[in-house]
């Protein structure tokens, strides 16, 4: 797997590539945050924002996703997780 290839917490409308820098707290707390995705309409923020930690938890993010990376797209990996977790830690 490439960087922009991979699931992360963001509505993504741009025609080119996702980037690093692209993972910004507003588009990443309009995504999480959203009503409109299934299963998230009775859930409270919190809740929303602390099931998105489990997904890129660095324990976490390592084992299940970084195994499938690019060897040259690891680092860029675990920096934007870690910079995801960052946001989402401050949106709580």
């Amino acid at each position: 797997l490439r960087f922009d290839q991979l699931p992360w917490p963001m509505f993504h409308f741009k025609p080119t590539l996702i980037d690093i820098d692209d993972l910004c707290e507003d588009e990443i707390s309009y995504f999480v945050l959203s009503t409109k995705r299934p299963g998230y309409q009775k859930k409270y923020a919190k809740e929303r924002l602390r099931h998105e930690l489990l997904h890129y938890h660095p324990d976490k993010f390592n084992a299940r996703v970084l195994p499938y990376m690019l060897e040259e797209e690891r680092e860029k990996a675990v920096a934007g997780a870690s910079k995801v977790t960052m946001i989402l830690h401050n949106l709580l």
